[in-house]
């Protein structure tokens, strides 16, 4: 299986922290996945030794600045950019390597073996439960485009393929064009693309 993840320090989190979590993904995946490979995208300098025996690599953290939607610090927003950063790094990865990488967020704990993903186009996973409180896709579009919480997109964990992409793409394009901001970068994209522009049923 191969993922992709960030572990960048933006003072919100300390870089031990950091490597603390990094360090139970990885311990997660090789306990459970028989074959998994992760590209780590960092921000500072770590002690690579303590990673030396999984199957992970390394690379810089960048960002081309070419779908940032939100202002930069000093009002928070670095995180936000940061995490619409994962579709550039994905079509980045897409166009080297040829394969889908999953995005995993850093503190994700993997409990049983997943290869199966491998053989789906695509996964969202939705937050479950019960709550029926309205979630904002849009920041400044009031309540015209709300869907449940419990209904709502997660952004920790998902797979896309090219197409799928391309297609998210030409979404944010039109949101662009029609002067909406995304609340919560790549997940509220997912999630106005799914439910609203392509009409997936709402249970």
């Amino acid at each position: 299986m191969y993922f992709f993840t960030f572990c960048n320090f933006i003072n919100r989190i300390s870089q031990r922290n950091l490597e603390d979590a990094l360090f139970m993904l990885l311990s997660s995946m090789e306990k459970c996945l028989p074959e998994y490979n992760l590209l780590c995208f960092i921000n500072y300098e770590l002690d690579f030794k303590r990673f030396e025996k999984f199957n992970i690599e390394f690379r810089n953290y960048y960002d081309d600045g070419s779908l940032s939607v939100y202002r930069s610090d000093p009002d928070g927003t670095t995180w936000k950019n940061m995490s619409f950063n994962k579709l550039n790094i994905f079509k980045d990865i897409y166009n080297e390597t040829g394969k889908d990488y999953i995005w995993v967020d850093l503190d994700t704990i993997i409990a049983f073996d997943i290869s199966y993903i491998n053989e789906l186009t695509n996964i969202f996973i939705p937050n479950g439960g019960t709550c029926e409180n309205n979630n904002k896709i849009f920041s400044n579009t009031g309540n015209n485009y709300v869907i449940p919480r419990k209904n709502n997109l997660q952004g920790n964990f998902w797979k896309i393929n090219i197409d799928i992409y391309n297609d998210l793409m030409d979404t944010f394009k039109e949101i662009k064009e029609k002067g909406y901001i995304l609340q919560y970068d790549a997940q509220s994209l997912f999630n106005y693309h799914i439910y609203f522009k392509n009409k997936m049923c709402i249970n």
